[in-house]
């Protein structure tokens, strides 16, 4: 069955796909109370900078049991993901954390601020945090995070995440995405440039010898 071109299952139990651009007829997608399941791919989206920056209120029911959240909410427009009484995950003006919000699943891609820290009850920052983000310009990563994901702040820099100010230890687990700029296929990105901010030297170091060879300005401050 359909709403407004949402697809479902027969029942309702389970989205199975919200239309790439139903951002550009609708604000708010209220999502029905019967749905336990959004199936993998159901919030999936397209890169474009421009168009994301309008983004969909999403408000997803405390029934739901499955997020399917490694394959959902990734290039997907939307500017809150609202859900609360869920035994699983809560949101927090518009992100979406777990439960207990020791790991911060996504800020949505067209977040209405242009800046945005990171509650200090969060340890993970979750693959894809942010991937393809259009309108947060700076963004603070509190001591208590000890992983930051794949492509977690992987975005162009002409939009999004000019500077991250990051104050986690130098144990802090991370990979060559999950601060990257992102690199576009036979399109030079030499003008792109993002700033980092740490207070350890060790993990400065790290950063620097991490993202050494990228074809973009990649700074990495020390600071306090």
């Amino acid at each position: 069955s359909s709403v407004d071109g949402v697809l479902y299952d027969y029942d309702k139990s389970t989205l199975v796909k919200c239309p790439d651009d139903y951002h550009v007829n609708y604000s708010t997608l209220n999502v029905p109370s019967s749905v336990r399941t959004l199936q993998a791919g159901a919030f999936d989206g397209w890169l474009n900078f421009e168009a994301n920056m309008r983004g969909l209120v999403i408000n997803l029911p405390s029934t739901i049991v499955n997020m399917n959240i490694a394959d959902n909410f990734i290039f997907y427009a939307t500017s809150e993901i609202n859900i609360n009484g869920n035994s699983q995950f809560v949101s927090d003006n518009g992100v979406l954390f777990n439960r207990d919000k020791s790991i911060i699943y996504r800020l949505p891609l067209a977040y209405a601020k242009t800046s945005y820290s990171i509650p200090n009850t969060v340890s993970t920052v979750a693959d894809y945090f942010s991937y393809g983000n259009s309108r947060v310009l700076d963004v603070t990563v509190p001591s208590s995070v000890t992983r930051v994901g794949m492509n977690a702040f992987a975005s162009d820099s002409k939009y999004a995440f000019k500077t991250i100010n990051l104050d986690s230890s130098e144990s802090l687990v991370f990979d060559a995405t999950s601060f990257a700029v992102m690199v576009y296929p036979n399109e030079s990105i030499t003008s792109r440039s993002r700033t980092i901010n740490v207070r350890n030297t060790n993990l400065k170091g790290r950063l620097e010898n991490t993202y050494a060879s990228v074809p973009y300005g990649f700074v990495v401050n020390k600071v306090g």
